[in-house]
């Protein structure tokens, strides 16, 4: 129920927010609502990761002459993405057990719809 509440925050932030409106619920409620939601579901590490590879996003371009805005920004992209699937997979909320893991004689586990290696 409370990762229900986190992703109904996340929505109703994501929708109603705007940042140039004067007023107190769409201008400082709603996207206190997002952030408070993002950071609930994906923790702190995983909540700067996200925003550090947004902004990246945001501020790359590959047609770029700029190192930093080109080649720089882009491979910090790759890289909060891979933070990402590691933390995922730390807290356990990203299994890759099917994704290449070896039953020990060189062949790799069978999945079926019921999980791996079952």
């Amino acid at each position: 129920m409370d990762k229900f509440l986190a992703i109904f925050a996340v929505a109703l932030g994501a929708v109603y927010s705007d940042f140039s409106s004067g007023d107190k619920v769409g201008g400082i409620l709603f996207p206190f609502l997002f952030v408070a939601g993002m950071a609930y579901l994906f923790w702190f590490k995983g909540l700067v990761a996200i925003i550090l590879g947004s902004a990246a996003a945001y501020h790359s371009d590959i047609t770029s002459t700029s190192i930093l805005q080109s080649i720089l920004f882009p491979l910090f992209i790759v890289i909060c993405f891979l933070y990402l699937l590691i933390w995922l997979h730390a807290v356990g909320l990203f299994d890759n057990d099917c994704l290449g893991s070896s039953d020990g004689d060189g062949g790799f586990m069978d999945c079926d719809g019921g999980g791996c290696g079952d």
